[in-house]
């Protein structure tokens, strides 16, 4: 058994060196781990080409009579946009190899097939990332590289189309929302014992509103709430649970744009009985329950609120996450007032309820 997990494991090593490679040929000019001396023979040889090239395009330009000093000059223009181009996607490759060289290969995903990187993905990517210029956009095509040479099929032609489409206002405030996320993933109980990243695989993740109760989130308003006994109405549960999202910078306008990058949307609700929110793993017990520990319940509540779609479930895992303050404190006070419910943090070492996803790997939306 432990010679075929190793094989299995030499085996996934080897195709994540294949698809580095791949990748290297077909986004970068060759200049990652060469010696000096081939560095200046690709040098010298794109340097030959290059004069031969201009040669060929003055002379044409002269064909139809273009002058010869505007023709160089949109000649080096040319020629100094696709450099920049290839420089920026040298920079990502060289940030996604040391990504992929400085993790370590998940020993849970060597029992697991790892494919060659497509072509038509790799065309894809080459389009998209070496139109940005900036640190940031950049990290994030590494991030997005590295995860696609590691298990190939991570990231999908809409999420590069997506990532490329997005701008910085735009990344930061989907930064913002999975930092605010409840997420419910499949088998929680397993990605809890292992923190095995191949095991993190959502099925569900959103931030907790009662959409259907207000329809429209500029009319945002705070709610005093009665501080004294820590109650609320029905009637105001809505506009509470919204106020917090508003204090946060989620109010109607930053939504709508996440609805229109196709990254949150709002017109579902699902059945949580336990949820991951910054790396801990929560359950929870009726506050009238003789019940002691949240595993002995296992009851669904229902959280409606904006969604991640598809794409940004597979974008969330490349986002910069971050706790902020007085959140958790606000959010869990609201959900234990509305469902009637007493939360727990599973410890480390725990596992998660019985009755996890890993029994019912779909949730049940309405």
């Amino acid at each position: 058994m432990d010679e075929m997990l190793t094989q299995l494991a030499e085996a996934a090593i080897d195709a994540v060196a294949k698809n580095t490679s791949k990748a290297a040929d077909a986004l970068t000019t060759g200049y990652i781990d060469q010696s000096k001396a081939e560095k200046k023979a690709i040098s010298d040889s794109k340097i030959a080409v290059t004069h031969t090239a201009t040669q060929l395009l003055t002379d044409k330009m002269k064909e139809i009579d273009v002058p010869e000093e505007f023709a160089k000059h949109a000649l080096y223009a040319e020629l100094e946009t696709i450099v920049n181009k290839r420089s920026i996607l040298n920079k990502i490759f060289g940030r996604a190899k040391v990504i992929v060289d400085t993790t370590p290969q998940d020993e849970n995903q060597a029992d697991q097939h790892i494919g060659e990187i497509s072509d038509d993905w790799l065309n894809r990517f080459r389009d998209s990332a070496c139109e940005k210029s900036s640190e940031e956009a950049q990290e994030l095509f590494a991030k997005v590289l590295a995860g696609e040479i590691r298990k190939p099929g991570s990231f999908t032609l809409k999420a590069l189309s997506t990532l490329a489409d997005m701008n910085q206002e735009v990344a930061q405030l989907f930064n913002k929302f999975c930092s605010l996320c409840l997420v419910y993933l499949n088998n929680p109980s397993r990605y809890h014992r292992t923190q095995s990243k191949s095991h993190f695989k959502i099925i569900d993740a959103r931030i907790p509103l009662l959409l259907s109760d207000t329809n429209e989130l500029s009319s945002i308003r705070t709610v005093p709430i009665n501080t004294e006994t820590n109650t609320y109405t029905l009637s105001n549960f809505a506009t509470v649970f919204e106020s917090i999202y508003n204090k946060f910078g989620l109010r109607f306008n930053e939504l709508q744009l996440l609805l229109e990058y196709s990254l949150i949307e709002s017109s579902s609700s699902s059945k949580y009985n336990c949820f991951y929110y910054n790396n801990e793993l929560w359950g929870y017990t009726k506050q009238d329950s003789a019940f002691k520990q949240p595993q002995d319940y296992s009851e669904n509540i229902t959280i409606s609120g904006y969604a991640l779609t598809s794409v940004g479930k597979e974008l969330f895992n490349i986002t910069e996450r971050h706790t902020l303050p007085n959140y958790w404190a606000l959010l869990s006070d609201c959900l234990e007032n509305y469902y009637k419910i007493k939360l727990f943090k599973y410890p480390k070492s725990q596992k998660a309820s019985p009755t996890d996803a890993s029994a019912d790997p779909n949730p049940i939306n309405s």
